[in-house]
Parts: C-alpha cells; structure tokens; sequence
C-alpha cells in the first residue's frame, strides 16, 4: 500500500506541474526546504507526510479540482486496501529463553518464510550459567495467526516463554 500511495501522490504532483519547467523548480525547492524534527520510521508515514504535501502544493497551486479528485482517488484506494488485508500480518515475537538455542530461529525462519528480523536481545545475567535469561524480539510476518509458532516454540528445550503481538498499520 505504501507504493501504491506513494505513486499515487507522484502522480498527482506531476499532474499539477505539467510541462512547466518553471514550476517544476519551484516544486524541487519546496520539497528540499522540508524537514521534520523527528525521523519519520515506518514508510507508510512518509508516504502520507508526501500525499499531504502533494495535495497542498496542488491547493496552493489554486488546482482545487485536481486536489479534490487526487484526495477521493486516493483515500478510496487507501480504505479498499484497508478492507483487503492482503499479505501477511506483521508481529512482534518476544522469545524468553534460559539458554541460546539455534532451534529457535531455525522455527522462526521455516514458519515464516524468511519474513522476519531481529529487532532486539537482552541478557540477564544470573550467578550462573542456567540463571541467565536471554530475550529476543523479532519482527515476523505471517498470513495466519501466530499460535502454531507459539506451540512449536514453546516445544523447543529452554524456551520459558512466548508472546506476540499484532502490530497494527494504519
């Protein structure tokens, strides 16, 4: 969705700037001037951050036609694919583990297609070697639910816990 909205808004920028080689500059200028204070981190973000930057050069612009219709088009297609949910699902899958153990991201990997990434580990460290704690949180993408993965990894010698949680896009 995040292509789709990405040209979408390109799309509707290129429209308004036609063969003007004038406005085309003008528009470069306006869009390097741009920053934000904070790092904007998922695509999906940065592909709104630019639609609305598109429809309000396009209003700017006095196009109010052009932005009306960009804006319809484009929030139709984004509400259908809302509705659609197609592709996988993406999870944070946090694994409580005694002892490292290859198995784990042997499963990860064979459930989840190589669609998946370790986003952090942390280590607790007990007086001894089986009093270590070891946490790894992973990024996986599944079409189904996550609870087979969970079993199968519960089944795996040291693994203490499993959770996951959906992490919902907009």
């Amino acid at each position: 969705m995040t292509i789709l909205l990405s040209t979408l808004s390109t799309c509707l920028i290129l429209m308004l700037i036609g063969t003007s080689p004038v406005l085309s500059l003008g528009m470069v200028g306006a869009l390097s001037i741009i920053r934000f204070r904070a790092a904007v981190k998922d695509s999906r973000d940065a592909a709104f951050v630019f639609y609305a930057i598109a429809v309000g050069m396009t209003s700017a612009m006095g196009v109010f036609a052009l932005a009306l219709v960009g804006t319809l088009f484009i929030g139709a297609t984004v509400v259908v694919f809302s509705f659609l949910k197609i592709g996988s699902k993406t999870y944070i899958l946090t694994v409580k583990t005694c002892m490292s153990n290859p198995l784990i991201e042997e499963e990860i990997k064979k459930t989840t297609h190589n669609r998946y990434s370790a986003i952090a580990m942390s280590l607790k460290d007990g007086h001894d070697e089986k009093d270590m704690l070891i946490e790894s949180v992973y990024e996986i993408g599944l079409k189904k639910g996550t609870g087979e993965l969970c079993k199968r990894l519960l089944l795996i010698e040291g693994v203490e816990s499993v959770n996951a949680i959906i992490r919902e896009d907009i």
